[in-house]
């Protein structure tokens, strides 16, 4: 088992704090927090007596980890095998005819390492084990996640904000994507900000693009709902950005045409963001 480790660059301190921010929870200080990384190789219902000791010093947990129902396939093929697995969907086995995409999940075993065993759990199961060392969820990790209007459908987005159990509502939107991997932060008493200060704080942050500006043209972020593409004033957003970093604040203060409104700009820069177009720079 893999011990714990720092978090991956990507969820570096200003990239945790926007996914933070953007869940209404004040980000802690870097300087005085502790933050480790739990990855999807380490089996969180069997952590050995060091790790439980190490979880329950930290401040900040980033936990990645395989979860139900969308990885209960991969996991049933893992364990059976690459071998076994080929030589029964070439003899057409109920199991592929049962469930399709055990096909599709096959072609993604070949030419990769497969030795790590693949552990499933669920976020009740997760809550309650980082629970017991005194962390509560937070957010999401990644924006992706988070911003619901890029995974469901209107109606389907009220049902789960209706919802007051976390719980529930975290495994209803797992059941209704299919979703087979989650990206969650942890935190040591998190503290709830008020909308409006969570948005001017994110208002706040300098971003900086991190790929070419004539990619943004055919930049096409694919969610569980829809294909989704930069709006005119995320474009806009980030052709600014790409002549050196700002914040979404610095911008409307400038009166660049399209983009005088720092909420829209804030909006623009969290969808660019979850693109994988811009990242927070200090």
């Amino acid at each position: 088992m893999n011990n714990l480790a720092p978090p991956r660059p990507e969820f570096d301190p200003q990239t945790l704090a926007v996914a933070l921010l953007f869940a209404n929870i004040a980000p802690p200080d870097p300087a005085a927090s502790k933050t480790i990384f739990i990855g999807r190789e380490t089996s969180v219902s069997a952590l050995d007596s060091a790790q439980s000791t190490e979880l329950s010093r930290a401040d900040v947990v980033v936990i990645e980890y395989a979860v139900s129902p969308g990885a209960i396939l991969p996991a049933v093929l893992q364990r059976m095998g690459l071998d076994l697995a080929e030589k029964a969907h070439a003899a057409q086995a109920l199991f592929f005819k049962a469930n399709p995409l055990a096909a599709q999940f096959l072609d993604g075993m070949r030419g990769r390492n497969m030795e790590a065993p693949l552990h499933v759990s669920s976020f009740r199961e997760v809550c309650g084990v980082i629970g017991a060392a005194g962390l509560r969820y937070a957010a999401p990790a990644k924006l992706t996640d988070a911003i619901l209007k890029l995974n469901f459908a209107r109606e389907a987005a009220e049902l789960l904000q209706a919802e007051p159990d976390l719980v529930l509502r975290e495994t209803k939107k797992d059941l209704m994507l299919n979703r087979g991997l989650r990206c969650d932060i942890f935190m040591r008493a998190p503290q709830n900000l008020e909308r409006q200060e969570a948005a001017t704080r994110i208002a706040r942050t300098r971003f900086r693009t991190v790929i070419a500006p004539e990619k943004i043209t055919n930049l096409t972020l694919l969610t569980a709902y829809a294909e989704i593409k930069p709006t005119d004033s995320a474009r806009r957003l980030f052709e600014i950005l790409s002549k050196g970093a700002a914040s979404p604040a610095e911008i409307a203060e400038r009166r660049v045409p399209g983009c005088e409104n720092v909420w829209a700009n804030v909006d623009a820069a969290v969808v660019l963001m979850a693109m994988d177009a811009i990242v927070p720079t200090a």
